[in-house]
């Protein structure tokens, strides 16, 4: 029976963007060096050398007999790599590496996850297999079914329901193994993870239109004094509304998140604002273009809440939920909302825990439901958005390149679309709207295998049955 890898978690949201794939010689030289010394030091079994390059946190994990035994029971089975066949860049410390293995010319995706310290903050090892699904050709004649198809039958455990709000109309589609089951329903709970950003900078765009702050406002009038001014490279102070774009210059991810993960399968569940603020101390920022980041707008929603004295759960509800009545769109769920919480997958059809934070809530801690994200979905197009309207249709509005406050943006055929993605190891989130035309979908699946291209492909259907 072939067998299923899966070493390593790298410590990362899994939020997978449009990216490039390049050849080895574009990635960062550092970089770089460290993955082929991998590959020369597994081929020459010298297993020990390969932890040189872990971090701290990673060589705890992963001491020098798991190490052993790991990489050892992968030669066993697979033999020396023989061939680096493909890199892709997922973000400016996340590289993909495609090799191919001696044995039956068995093809791996290495993972890296790197530090600025250019150091191993994770690695993953997976088949490609495991996330490529092939979706159908789009005609007019395509049906939606024929578009779930190949994601359920490669997540075979995901309950997946696809929202659509077109030509006036509400439609829910359920597919997966319970499809057929009355506890898989518009009000089943799914983790969105990313998606949560798009509620963070709307409260940041409520507080603006109540005068409480401004977009331009350096963040370190929220910060404590502790903390020095952060400074871009083009020697602007970083702002709030760089953060919500994107465009701040932090890293992804904090690098002592590592440090406080117990549970890698649940891996912010410790860290803390008193770690956030110990990091802010000593970051370094980077470009002042956009580079998406977690820590960004999981800083930002901090600030909202500190500078509110309130939560960020508290946030969201009173700015947020109350208004458009999404009464199951929560992070800490109560006992009744727990009864109707799916369990997650990860990519390998494996069930995973969920998501907990203690702090950065506003990067990817929204839990929420069919039921509710119809609503957000139809608020965001101007539908039943009671006091929100002129707020979300400023916010849609072209930051960037890149972004909106908050949302990314894409061109479709002739249309701009406003969108965003979300995935935690469990679930993973898809929503999309086209303001121009009065249509939207989302996508919410219990699964860690990304929505994006099922996304697309509904768009693109939609588009023309129209």
């Amino acid at each position: 029976m072939k067998k299923k890898y899966f070493l390593l978690l790298a410590v990362a949201f899994m939020l997978l963007f449009s990216s490039n794939k390049v050849n080895a010689q574009e990635i960062n030289s550092e970089f770089n060096k460290i993955i082929n010394d991998l590959i020369e030091n597994y081929n020459q079994q010298n297993y020990q050398a390969i932890r040189k390059d872990f971090s701290d946190h990673l060589g705890t994990v992963f001491n020098e007999t798991t190490t052993t035994q790991m990489f050892s029971g992968l030669y066993t089975d697979l033999g020396k790599i023989v061939n680096r066949k493909s890199s892709e860049i997922k973000s400016p410390y996340e590289i993909d590496v495609l090799v191919v293995f001696e044995i039956n010319a068995e093809e791996l995706v290495i993972s890296f996850t790197f530090s600025d310290k250019n150091e191993i903050l994770g690695l993953s090892l997976y088949s490609p297999e495991a996330t490529k699904i092939n979706y159908p050709e789009i005609t007019k004649s395509t049906t939606i079914e024929e578009i779930a198809a190949p994601y359920v039958e490669k997540n075979k455990n995901s309950s997946l329901i696809i929202g659509i709000y077109d030509n006036g109309e509400e439609k829910f589609l359920k597919f997966g193994k319970n499809k057929n089951s009355d506890a898989f329903n518009i009000n089943s709970i799914y983790e969105i993870g990313s998606v949560t950003k798009t509620f963070t900078a709307t409260i940041l765009a409520i507080m603006v239109e109540n005068g409480e702050m401004n977009y331009d406002d350096p963040i370190s009038n929220y910060l404590p004094d502790s903390i020095p001014k952060l400074i871009k490279p083009n020697g602007k102070e970083i702002t709030l509304e760089d953060l919500a774009t994107h465009t701040s210059g932090l890293p992804r991810l904090p690098e002592n998140l590592e440090k406080t993960i117990k549970n890698p399968l649940n891996p912010y569940a410790n860290y803390s604002l008193e770690n956030l603020y110990d990091y802010l101390q000593t970051v370094k920022v980077g470009t002042s273009n956009y580079e998406y980041s977690n820590l960004g707008m999981g800083l930002l929603g901090e600030i909202l809440a500190t500078h509110s004295k309130m939560t960020y759960k508290e946030l969201v509800k009173k700015y947020i939920t109350e208004e458009l009545g999404m009464n199951n769109t929560e992070i800490k769920l109560s006992e009744v909302q727990q009864k109707n919480f799916l369990k997650g997958y990860n990519i390998e059809g494996q069930l995973t825990p969920h998501w907990d934070f203690k702090t950065l809530e506003g990067a990817g801690a929204i839990r929420s439901t069919a039921k509710d994200m119809m609503s957000y979905l139809k608020a965001n197009l101007g539908i039943n958005a009671n006091n929100l309207k002129d707020i979300l249709a400023k916010i849609h509005k072209r930051r960037n390149q890149e972004t909106a406050l908050g949302w990314h943006l894409m061109q479709f055929n002739a249309n701009e679309i406003v969108w965003h993605n979300g995935a935690t190891y469990g679930f993973s989130s898809f929503i999309a709207l086209d303001e121009t035309n009065q249509k939207g979908i989302f996508i919410l699946s219990n699964s860690g295998n990304i929505v994006d291209e099922m996304g697309i492909a509904l768009l693109e259907l939609i588009d023309l049955q129209n």
